[in-house]
């Protein structure tokens, strides 16, 4: 019987570059779990800063029935003067039966010891427990962090367990956390727990709640944003593609912003501002008939219809990196 699987975990705010170099074995390293345990199906992954998210539209509820065939010695070896030798008995013991249980078969030309043992599957909701928790751990971010009592780590501390088999909870403790019918929205929509009532109450919360579960659905906002935002204002947004990543990693709400800051910065070199811009703010540089211009592009996280305090704090941000910047600190405090 097949049945929608969901599992989420809920973790404080991912790092994305860690997320990035790791993600993409996340889904490789899960599927040779589920062939390993003979569960292996279609599934999707998701993420968030705050989640990482196993979708099966269709999961088995047990594993298939199987048969393990055992092949021992042959006769001539196994038996001496009709009495068993060690080789049968040693065969007999690692069937896990006694010497009565044993048949023959014939291998390789010769008729040897042999025994069929019928196996039945386990259920799922026995298994998922050793299969989330391996899976966990198997994954490797490189740095990793302990919190509370734990002796175990990961990359960052996991804050819920939400793993539902049909809508019913699968019972599971993870890094000391119990799975339960519970999710989180957007920090800024609330900071509590939220029932839910199933996959597709999950799937409605998050999205009534400010999250774009779907990776590839926030990079194609953060686009449809910057074109707007090129086409209104007759710019053009230079798209680093590692910066992209970056920012589709590190929100749940993403809203793509115009900033701007003082000319005199243009000045200074523009590779200068454009590296600075990059990786110490996560900015796009903007351009205007092939030249940099002083705007910037930032893809902010907010929920929120006045987005003006955003683009002012963005700017006092951008200040503040130079101020930092013994380089031009001097210059930049001139500018301010």
């Amino acid at each position: 019987m097949l049945k929608p699987l969901l599992i989420e975990i809920g973790v404080e705010e991912l790092p994305a570059v860690p997320l990035l170099k790791e993600l993409k074995n996340i889904e490789t390293k899960y599927a040779k779990i589920l062939e390993e345990y003979a569960l292996l199906c279609e599934f999707e992954f998701y993420y968030t800063p705050r989640r990482l998210v196993l979708w099966h539209r269709e999961f088995k509820t047990a594993q298939e029935d199987s048969v393990e065939e055992f092949f021992g010695a042959p006769l001539a070896v196994a038996y001496k003067d009709g009495q068993p030798t060690k080789a049968a008995e040693g065969f007999a013991r690692k069937c896990g039966v006694s010497l009565d249980e044993l048949s023959t078969a014939e291998k390789g030309g010769k008729e040897v010891l042999y025994y069929k043992k019928d196996i039945q599957g386990r259920p799922s909701v026995e298994l998922l427990p050793e299969i989330v928790d391996k899976w966990l751990k198997s994954l490797d971010f490189g740095k990793s962090m302990r919190w509370g009592s734990l002796r175990e780590s990961f990359i960052r501390p996991i804050r819920w367990v939400n793993v539902l088999l049909d809508d019913a909870v699968v019972p599971m403790s993870i890094y000391e956390v119990e799975s339960a019918k519970t999710t989180k929205v957007h920090r800024i929509a609330s900071f509590d727990p939220i029932a839910i009532e199933g996959a597709k109450d999950y799937f409605e919360k998050l999205k009534n709640g400010g999250v774009t579960l779907y990776q590839d659905a926030r990079r194609e906002k953060i686009f449809a944003d910057f074109k707007a935002i090129e086409d209104e204002n007759g710019l053009s947004i230079e798209i680093d593609d590692d910066l992209m990543d970056e920012v589709v990693a590190i929100t749940e709400n993403p809203t793509a912003l115009l900033g701007s800051f003082d000319e005199l910065f243009l000045t200074l070199p523009p590779e200068v501002i454009i590296t600075s811009m990059k990786e110490h703010q996560r900015y796009f540089p903007v351009f205007k008939d092939g030249k940099l211009v002083n705007k910037f592009v930032v893809v902010a996280n907010a929920l929120t219809d006045d987005f003006s305090e955003v683009i002012a704090g963005m700017r006092e941000y951008f200040v503040h990196v130079w101020l930092m910047d013994s380089s031009f600190g001097k210059m930049t405090l001139k500018m301010v």
